[in-house]
């Protein structure tokens, strides 16, 4: 006679039925000991339970689970780690494998289970209620995935949790004050939710309590005074919420915090005079974005550890202490919005103290009262500052040609003084060099020629008139009985440095430069190897330049003719327009058409890039253009050509995107050309532990422009105003994930 377990319920079998499962095994005259017949029937429990939960699964493209099957014990499965004397689950480990579905309740079944992270997958709905069985359960982690409604209280039955990551969820309701109640909870993480209500109180209980964040939630009320009672934590986060009043001057005394963030509220007060004697381990501090005020105590300086100091947007006033540059560990520090200094020539002089930083990277002190002339002791700053920021002061002098030694600068601002003279020849060193603004100073003269050096350059601000530009040097094509080319030659003249625009940079179209590229996607028929950061900017270069043609020009031009064989790249990957030979003026009285044109050139434009409207008589307007711009973003993109021979009958490059958005944008297997699959592999960023950063957000969001702007339909298109605003909003947040991706590498190595 065989027993058969074919299956269990997700509840524990009474204990009536315990024993007669346990009568059953004796009375069959098991040739196993009864105690190792019910150890069978808890492994059968186990391999039952992760069965189950493999069953939600909808989504597995790394084909995890093709390992679970009967071919291997449970315990060889892929993720699953069993103990060695009873052979139970004691670990379930899919980080990061993509995985969507439920969590199913079976998983309470598996009893001996310490150690759970789902953490980076797709799973959504609700943490079920059965995870409050896991009595065994030590650390839970569930960050980054879909799962949404109120956290369980049974939970709280998870009596040997240490550790509860819940981070970057969709969970609502409040914080139970329940988790009190877990006596030997270390770390709680509760950042990125929709969470309602206050910090409970009762997590001053918790003695063993190291680390604590709830940022970026709808929290309210004030910080618990018994908070103070965790004389052990290290990491404090409350940072983007709405609480109010002020930090409980307790939090200020214990000594282990590293990390004390809090930006984004509406808390206030002043800083405690020793708050650097008392956080004499801290590392990071941010305030920022509250309405704190008073002076910064010179007392930091003994919390020697210190490398983020971020203040900003808050009442602070009076002097930056002289001695900060003791803290030589400093990477980034943030003054900014704020009302220091008193307009004097003593406000700069922490700058120099700041040269003893070899690491300082970022340092802003932008949009306060400080006054005097910028020392030159800026030179003796760190070769690996980033950013520096200093606008909306009201400083004097000349622009310091020191600043040119910053060679790794990518942001540069020194806008809103009161600098006189004129752009140093310097600043042409600065090549890594991405934003520049300068308005709203007194400067005057010649624009330095060296500043065409910098070929990252996308957000350019100068906005003064008393500057003279250099004539941009370009042959000029003469066309025979035609004016249009006189203007274009003047327009093009315009565009390398046309200082007046915010946030724009604008282009010289150069047929006389060098290697110039006849696509800025393909070489010779096959696909150029860009990543997606030098995709991204090709489509700004262009856009920006249609911008400037469409909307900043004196008379709007159309160029009708937009492909990518018009596309130049030069040396620098700097995109060029090219080919006005079909250009027509646009005058502003003609509302969009073309009834007053200068010119009488037929419109011909090229099959793909052509709007529709063309093809059946319609007159060119900018939203031709735009059209175009459309079907070349999303080539660049995907890498596949509106001409390819898969496009026949109604399916075209525009219905090949949208029929992929958004969510099989990045499921490689589902595009329909290997082609396309190398492009988009070739886009991806990859770090030492070959886990790719997820781009979807950023390829999503261009797609989605390319398609705003190839609709049939040309009043439904994007202006290219918005579309240029879109794609450098896109951009900087695609930086600013990579580059917050790539030190979290750093420092995890």
């Amino acid at each position: 006679m065989e027993l058969r377990i074919t299956r269990l319920t997700t509840l524990w079998p009474s204990i009536h039925h315990f024993q007669v499962i346990l009568l059953f095994c004796t009375s069959l005259l098991c040739l196993q000991p009864p105690t190792d017949c019910l150890r069978n029937l808890g492994n059968e429990t186990d391999r039952l339970a992760l069965l189950e939960f493999k069953s939600k699964i909808g989504n597995d493209p790394h084909d995890v689970f093709s390992s679970w099957n009967d071919s291997v014990n449970f315990c060889k499965w892929q993720g699953i780690t069993c103990g060695r004397k009873h052979h139970r689950v004691t670990s379930l480990n899919v980080y990061g494998l993509s995985l969507s579905g439920t969590i199913s309740p079976f998983i309470g079944n598996l009893t001996f289970l310490r150690f759970l992270n789902l953490r980076n997958n797709s799973f959504h709905g609700e943490i079920p209620q059965e995870v409050g069985r896991l009595s065994r359960l030590r650390h839970l982690n569930l960050t980054d995935n879909r799962l949404g409604g109120e956290i369980p209280l049974n939970i709280t039955c998870c009596s040997e949790l240490r550790i509860l990551i819940l981070a970057r969820n969709r969970f609502v309701g409040k914080i139970l004050d329940e988790l009190g109640s877990l006596k030997k909870l270390v770390s709680l993480d509760l950042y990125g939710n929709n969470l309602t209500g206050e910090i409970p109180h009762s997590f001053g209980n918790l003695s063993s309590f190291k680390h604590l964040s709830v940022a970026v939630n709808n929290l309210a009320v004030n910080i618990p005074n018994k908070l103070g009672q965790l004389t052990g934590l290290t990491f404090f986060s409350v940072g983007v919420n709405n609480l109010i009043g002020t930090i409980p001057g307790a939090l200020y005394n214990i000594s282990s915090i590293n990390v004390f963030s809090a930006p984004d509220n509406q808390l206030k007060g002043s800083l405690p005079a020793n708050i650097g004697l008392t956080l004499r381990n801290l590392q990071d501090f941010y305030i920022g974005g509250n309405q704190f005020y008073g002076a910064i105590p010179s007392s930091f300086t003994n919390a020697s550890q210190l490398e983020i100091f971020d203040i900003s947007a808050n009442f602070f006033t009076g002097q930056v202490p002289n001695n900060f540059g003791d803290l030589r560990d400093l990477q980034q520090v943030n003054f900014e919005f704020n009302f220091l200094g008193r307009d004097t020539n003593q406000d700069l002089s922490f700058i120099t103290s700041l040269s003893n930083c070899s690491n300082l990277e970022i340092l802003s002190f932008a949009k306060n009262n400080f006054g005097g002339v910028l020392p030159a002791a800026l030179a003796n700053l760190s070769t690996k500052r980033s950013l520096l920021g200093a606008g909306g002061n009201r400083m004097s002098g000349r622009l310091p040609s020191e600043v040119g030694n910053l060679v790794n600068l990518y942001a540069l601002g020194l806008e809103e003084n009161h600098f006189s003279g004129t752009i140093p020849i310097s600043f042409g060193k600065l090549r890594k060099l991405q934003k520049l603004y300068l308005h709203t100073n007194l400067l005057s003269g010649q624009i330095p020629p060296s500043l065409g050096n910098l070929s990252q350059l996308y957000k350019l601000h100068l906005g003064i008139p008393e500057l003279q530009q250099p004539e941009c040097p370009i042959k000029r094509k003469k066309h025979k009985n035609s004016p249009l080319a006189i203007i274009l030659a003047t327009v093009i003249s315009s565009i390398v440095l046309f200082m007046a625009i915010t946030s724009l940079r604008v282009f010289c179209w150069r047929k006389s430069r060098k290697n110039p590229s006849s696509s800025p996607f393909y070489s010779n028929s096959q696909p150029r190897n860009l990543n997606l950061l030098q995709r991204l900017r090709v489509a700004i270069d262009l856009s920006s330049a249609l911008h400037y043609l469409h909307d900043l020009c004196e008379t709007p031009i159309i160029h009708c003719d937009l492909k990518p064989s018009n596309i130049l790249l030069d040396n620098d990957m700097t995109a060029h327009v090219g080919d006005f030979g079909l250009a027509r003026l646009l005058s502003k009285t003609s509302s969009n058409s073309s009834q007053d044109q200068t010119s009488s050139i037929r419109i011909k434009g090229t099959i793909a890039y052509m709007p529709p409207e063309y093809g059946i008589g319609g007159e060119p307007t900018t939203y031709g253009d735009v059209y175009s711009f459309g079907i070349i973003l999303l080539e660049i993109i995907t890498g596949r050509r509106p001409i390819d021979e898969v496009f026949t009958d109604s399916l075209n490059l525009h219905n090949f995107v949208r029929s992929k958005l958004p969510g099989q944008v990045m499921q490689e297997e589902k595009w329909e050309q290997k082609r396309l699959l190398k492009t988009m592999r070739v886009m991806m960023f990859k770090h030492k532990s070959k886990k790719i950063i997820n781009v979807q957000k950023c390829v999503v969001s261009v797609l989605k422009i390319g398609l705003a702007c190839s609709v049939e339909l040309p009043g439904d298109r994007m202006n290219m105003t918005d579309v240029t605003r879109k794609l450098i909003i896109i951009t900087e947040a695609f930086l600013r994930a990579r580059t917050h991706t790539e030190r979290q590498i750093v420092n995890h190595n």
